[in-house]
Parts: structure tokens; sequence; C-alpha cells
């Protein structure tokens, strides 16, 4: 089976403090209440990132480039 790869850059307003934002993001437990049904991050470069979505199929997949908080 081949893997798609792409890369996925988004730019959007957020009506929440940047702190609260980075930590939605990176907290495992506070992205799946937000988004998904799991989440397993370690928020540094080169860590893992893998998220199922709550109401999708979806799945993705892949590893931190760059982390900087706020």
């Amino acid at each position: 089976m081949a893997v798609d790869t792409k890369v996925i850059e988004r730019e959007i307003t957020i009506a929440a403090s940047p702190e609260t934002v980075f930590r939605l993001l990176t907290d495992p437990v506070q992205y799946v209440r937000w988004k998904g049904k799991l989440a397993e991050l370690e928020p540094r470069p080169g860590g893992k990132i893998r998220v199922e979505f709550a109401n999708s199929k979806d799945i993705v997949a892949g590893k931190f480039v760059e982390v900087v908080p706020g």
C-alpha cells in the first residue's frame, strides 16, 4: 500500500491566547477533547504526531519539525 505524503500549511485566526492554542495542539488530552478520538503527541523536534479524528476514518501521522510555544 502506498503512503500519501503531503505538507500541510494553514493559517487561521483563533479567538484565544497563543498559550491556550499551543496547549490544545500539544496536549493529547486537550487535543482529543477538541478534535479527535485518539492523539499521540510528542511536541519536540522529531517527536511523533498521530491523530485519529472523531467524525472521520482519517488518520494523520508524522513528526514535528519545529515546536515554538506562543
